[in-house]
């Protein structure tokens, strides 16, 4: 966690120099990759990591944005060490959940004709 936060440290005397129309794009392209972090968590995919980078991105800027980025990034780390040292049975079951997950998905919007899904 330490790395990550010392290369945002870094990126943030970067960022800080450039114009303020850069730094205004990317605090909009932060909160449009924070709010499809968020429409992600409950759907198969990566929200918490895409939640993460909208977080980097604002973090930029605000100091409430590293502050979160400071506390998903160690539920990551906590998440990944719990997979790591989880048994096969685990491991199989998690699996087949986003398996499901994903031919659920598959199916809704194959069934609704979901028009913005290229089904």
């Amino acid at each position: 966690m330490n790395e990550a936060l010392e290369r945002l440290r870094r990126q943030r005397c970067r960022h800080r120099q450039r114009s303020t129309l850069a730094r205004i794009g990317v605090v909009g392209l932060g909160f449009v990759v924070l709010v499809l972090g968020v429409i992600l968590v409950p759907l198969p995919g990566p929200g918490v990591v895409v939640i993460a980078a909208g977080l980097f991105l604002l973090a930029l800027e605000f100091s409430w944005a590293e502050r979160l980025l400071v506390r998903t990034i160690g539920r990551l780390e906590r998440a990944r060490e719990a997979g790591s040292e989880a048994g096969p049975l685990v491991k199989a079951l998690a699996a087949a959940l986003m398996i499901a997950g994903v031919a659920a998905a598959v199916a809704i919007a194959s069934l609704w004709d979901v028009p913005f899904l290229p089904v």
